[in-house]
């Protein structure tokens, strides 16, 4: 679907402020260069041999250190309050081609530490301090939820499945909501959903959020052993109705596993990374990856968390 909304733009159809002309000067090669980079390769000397380093800056999946994760860690990093060590300028400063083939992006080995807390470790923290924060589930859960109901009237399923219609498709922005509001219960097949659906909304809007109940960390013996989590069933089998006059039902309450790592599940980003010594050119035995024995302890060895949320309504 991205590069259907890619082609969409380039075709000067959109209505965006795009220079025709600019347009106009756009081979086939280059939109094609453009989404290949999109979407990143496993192998970009094949993909694109002339200049495979192009790889590592839009969707790095040699190592995970590129500008989107640059970008949208600083933005909601500011946006949200939370103070992050991540320093691009200083990053890219210190940054290389690898020898004459220009095959990848290399680092001065003396930036280890700055993108292993200012990158890797601050994504993990941005991970567990706000986008899975308990009241950030809530609101999730509570739209995802009227969604759910008034996925028929919306037309939402259609949007979404392989083949949609990109006009579709391009209609799924926060303006969903809005028609959600706007539908007329009593004028719809599925009123009842709809109905539930604008309750739930009403009460996102007055901070009557699903209420959370407890969060409890997985330690790496249980995720190695695949220890299943509780279920909502077996939950509210704790329930005392006659003590608190509440008798929950399974679908009153949500347990949801968040796992939280630094981009690469449990393995270590960093040993992906590979950095030179010297600031001249960088020939090919002038790059390396750290070694281990030369990594702080300090840094850690933990690359992943896992983490059981429960919340009910």
């Amino acid at each position: 679907m991205s590069n259907k909304i890619f082609d969409f733009i380039t075709s000067g159809e959109s209505g965006n402020d795009i220079d025709l002309q600019v347009l106009a000067c756009l081979e086939h090669k280059d939109t094609e260069l453009v989404k290949a980079l999109m979407h990143g390769s496993d192998d970009p000397t094949r993909d694109h041999p002339t200049a495979p380093w192009l790889f590592d800056i839009v969707a790095n999946k040699r190592n995970g250190i590129d500008v989107d994760k640059f970008d949208y860690l600083l933005r909601d990093s500011q946006q949200c309050g939370v103070r992050i060590g991540l320093d691009p300028q200083r990053t890219m400063k210190y940054s290389k081609l690898h020898g004459n083939d220009r095959s990848e992006v290399l680092f001065k080995m003396s930036e280890y530490s700055n993108l292993a807390l200012g990158l890797f470790q601050s994504r993990a923290e941005m991970h567990r301090r706000v986008y899975t924060h308990q009241k950030v589930k809530s609101v999730e859960f509570m739209v995802c939820d009227a969604l759910a109901l008034a996925q028929e009237p919306l037309g939402l399923r259609e949007a979404v499945t392989p083949g949609a219609d990109l006009d579709l498709y391009l209609r799924l922005d926060d303006s969903v909501l809005q028609r959600l509001q706007g539908l007329m219960p009593e004028q719809c097949e599925h009123s009842q959903a709809i109905d539930k659906a604008q309750k739930l909304l009403k009460q996102l809007a007055r901070r009557q959020l699903y209420k959370f109940v407890q969060e409890v960390t997985v330690n790496r013996e249980a995720q190695q052993q695949q220890q299943a989590l509780p279920t909502a069933e077996a939950i509210i089998g704790y329930q005392s109705a006659a003590k608190f006059g509440v008798n929950l039902q399974a679908e009153d309450v949500i347990v949801c596993e968040t796992r939280i790592d630094q981009g690469m599940k449990e393995a270590n980003p960093m040993s992906k990374v590979r950095f030179y010594k010297r600031q001249d050119e960088v020939s090919e035995d002038d790059a390396f990856y750290m070694p281990q024995q030369q990594v702080s302890s300090m840094l850690g060895t933990v690359y992943q968390v896992g983490q059981s949320h429960t919340q009910g309504w």
